[in-house]
């Protein structure tokens, strides 16, 4: 259970870099 919590999260902040890493 707690890894797929920490691969939700670690999607998550791939979207949030690429997102900055596009500005």
């Amino acid at each position: 259970m707690g890894q797929i919590k920490r691969l939700e999260i670690d999607e998550a902040t791939s979207v949030i870099i690429r997102e900055i890493i596009k500005e």
